[in-house]
């Protein structure tokens, strides 16, 4: 999707009190439970995933089926985070598809509530328990000595505030995997330059 200043531009956001519920692009970074490598590896310059990267793969990309207020751009799976760039649409553009099944059969929606919009956490929470469950589910049935637990807690969002803003995160994700070796969250990178200093 290219970023369209005419539906993605927004004046004055402040951080503080900001309604992340609010329409528009936001980079998503979720890391692994203490930065360990447990969603697969880099082999030449690629993300090759393993069993729980590619749960997070499917379950980041079923999340427009859960909540069609949103629209998913580019992404990566890395050994020990995920990027993502998530855009939410206007509260108001957005139909119930439930009371629009019963209008067209002649049911009366007028006193249904609202279906309330949901904000930039609720979805990243539901993303990070759907994700948990599977693989939870995939340890239990194949008696994997294994611990579920795989997300570092809360996560990184950042607004994204213009087209040139939008360019630049989506050509840093496609190219994540290639900078791996000078990643700040590669820890096998940090050991070794740990290591390399004490022997100095």
């Amino acid at each position: 999707m290219k970023f369209d200043p005419k539906i993605h531009h927004r004046n004055s956001i402040r951080y503080k009190d900001f309604d992340y519920s609010h329409w528009g692009p936001y980079f998503v970074t979720v890391c692994a439970r203490n930065r360990e490598c447990i969603f697969g590896e880099i082999t030449d310059n690629r993300s090759v995933l393993n069993d729980l990267g590619h749960i997070i793969q499917n379950e980041w990309l079923a999340l427009p089926q859960r909540f069609p207020e949103i629209q998913l751009d580019e992404y990566i799976v890395m050994p020990n985070h995920f990027h993502g760039i998530i855009c939410l649409a206007e509260a108001n553009t957005v139909s119930d598809p439930i009371a629009d099944a019963k209008t067209k059969i002649g049911i009366e929606v007028s006193g249904a509530p609202p279906r309330p919009h949901p904000t930039l956490g609720d979805i990243i929470c539901a993303f990070k328990s759907l994700v948990f469950k599977r693989y939870y589910d995939l340890i239990r049935q194949n008696n994997l000595h294994k611990i579920a637990k795989c997300w570092q807690r809360n996560y990184w969002g950042r607004i994204i505030r213009n087209n040139r803003e939008f360019d630049n995160i989506r050509h840093y994700i496609v190219m994540n995997p290639e900078k791996w070796a000078e990643d700040s969250d590669n820890l096998d990178l940090l050991l070794t330059r740990m290591t390399e200093r004490k022997d100095r």
